[in-house]
């Protein structure tokens, strides 16, 4: 039963045509990409609406750092995805944890 659930999520990369899994692969990036845009703008007009003179500018100022820090979490993640990867495709699963 639980090779049957594993087997369920296991996205085979390497048979088949590969535009459409690459396209499901990369599509949640995107969506939290636009997720992130969408959190800022809102953030800047609610700031700008309701906030004190001089808020818009410090909301403005911070989103650079908040998207560098998304960025460099997602990269990390990706990283570690390449390491699992290996481990997984050379059968040390086992080594992982």
């Amino acid at each position: 039963m639980a090779e049957a659930a594993k087997k369920k999520f296991e996205v085979d990369m390497l048979s088949g045509p590969l535009m459409p899994r690459l396209v499901s692969f990369a599509l949640p990036l995107a969506l939290s990409g636009i997720l992130q845009l969408l959190f800022s703008a809102v953030d800047l007009i609610v700031v700008g609406h309701f906030g004190p003179e001089g808020s818009l500018a410090a909301v403005g100022a911070t989103t650079f750092i908040l998207n560098l820090a998304t960025g460099f979490f997602i990269g990390m993640s990706a990283g570690a995805s390449v390491v699992a990867a290996r481990f997984y495709a050379t059968n040390k699963g086992r080594e992982l944890s």
